[in-house]
């Protein structure tokens, strides 16, 4: 929701993962009460290359992926798409991911 407000995006796709994609949702203009529109889907395990798969396959063109995740997926991530992207972890320090950038996301 900070970003959002922040950036103001002309539209934000959010992907509910774990081991696949289970749904998407797409906001446009008026991020204002994003938080409280989330639907989240799914919630077995983690396999963080989904997300690059799916993109690929929906051929998705976006100007860059934000991944929210605390950081214990598998240890092959595959990351094949050219979108810049930030991951945002929330708790393991010594994932690195194969591209891209990370930050330590406080939840407190």
């Amino acid at each position: 929701a900070s970003i959002c407000s922040l950036c103001q995006p002309e539209v934000v796709r959010v992907l509910w993962w774990d081991t696949k994609v289970h749904g998407v949702q797409l906001f446009k203009d008026n991020y204002e009460n994003i938080a409280h529109m989330l639907k989240p889907q799914g919630g077995g395990g983690t396999r963080v290359s989904c997300v690059s798969d799916f993109i690929n396959k929906e051929k998705l063109n976006a100007e860059c992926v934000i991944v929210l995740t605390d950081g214990y997926v598998e240890s092959d991530v595959s990351w094949n798409i050219n979108h810049p992207t930030l991951w945002m972890v929330t708790q393991s320090r010594s994932f690195n991911p194969p591209v891209g950038k990370k930050v330590k996301l406080d939840l407190e």
